[in-house]
């Protein structure tokens, strides 16, 4: 009481009692100033929100020549390829930079950043996605088939691949992933950050039978997909709005079947998108 104090409560997300630090903070005396980080949203009386973004490229690659000027030569392409694979995360990058450092090659460093038993990866997501796996099942699963979305998704799409209520999807499932920071809302489309999709892909397969279930089910939806909107004739003008809109997740399962060897699923979307593909230019 006789002095200005700043107090700082880190990970307040990682303590159990949340309520009686609420009425802990609530009773300090006015010197003190209380500056609280957490992975979670935090609703607290009088509070100023501050919420931190990852780096925008600039920045990020500003970042990274500030870290590596004594130490690290990077190109700028080099650079870029750092900032893309943290996703701008400012942990992500001082890790890599701090391996490039002890002189460590740079894509090892960049292979070895999303594995699910990494450092960084474990550092940022293991906490949260664990707690989600053991008490909230429905938006883990949620988060698991979002995860096969690179170009971002909606409720009607990710509820049924991951086999979850679309009533509970909509009220409670993504809320929590948002509130958690594991994805991000844009219109009416659920998105994640590429760091965050790979290592929830990673850590997936730790668990192969949900793992075949949601693999399953997402090539279904996407074939399905395809057939409903492409399969037209590609010498006719049509509209391809549909396709368009979903071409990056298209894709995404088209590869995964290439690199499966699943020859019967890739003629199956060749039939339907190689109109689309013509009309593109898509080779």
């Amino acid at each position: 009481r006789m002095q200005p104090v700043v107090l700082i409560l880190d990970n307040l997300d990682t303590l159990e009692d949340i309520e009686n630090v609420r009425a802990f903070i609530y009773g300090l005396p006015h010197q003190v100033k209380v500056v609280i980080t957490s992975r979670e949203k935090v609703q607290l009386e009088a509070a100023t929100p501050i919420r931190l973004e990852p780096l925008p490229e600039a920045d990020g690659i500003s970042l990274i020549g500030h870290l590596g000027e004594n130490s690290v030569s990077l190109t700028e392409e080099q650079c870029r390829q750092v900032w893309e694979k943290t996703s701008g995360i400012p942990a992500a990058i001082v890790y890599i930079m701090g391996q490039l450092a002890a002189d460590y090659p740079l894509e090892p460093v960049l292979e070895r950043l999303t594995r699910a038993t990494g450092d960084v990866v474990r550092y940022c997501f293991e906490g949260s996605v664990a707690f989600l796996r053991e008490r909230e099942p429905s938006s883990y699963r949620l988060l698991m088939a979002l995860a096969r979305f690179p170009g971002g998704s909606g409720p009607e799409a990710i509820a049924p691949i991951a086999d979850v209520d679309f009533q509970t999807a909509t009220y409670s499932g993504f809320a929590k992933l948002v509130q958690q920071y594991l994805a991000f809302r844009q219109d009416l489309r659920y998105n994640m950050l590429s760091l965050t999709r790979e290592y929830a892909i990673a850590s997936l397969q730790n668990h192969p039978e949900l793992e075949r279930e949601i693999i399953e089910r997402w090539l279904n939806w996407s074939l399905g997909y395809c057939e409903e909107h492409g399969g037209k004739d590609w010498q006719e003008w049509n509209e391809y709005d549909e396709l368009e809109r979903e071409w990056e997740n298209i894709k995404e399962a088209l590869f995964y079947c290439i690199a499966n060897n699943r020859y019967e699923d890739v003629c199956k979307f060749w039939h339907t998108i190689k109109c689309y593909n013509y009309s593109q230019g898509y080779y």
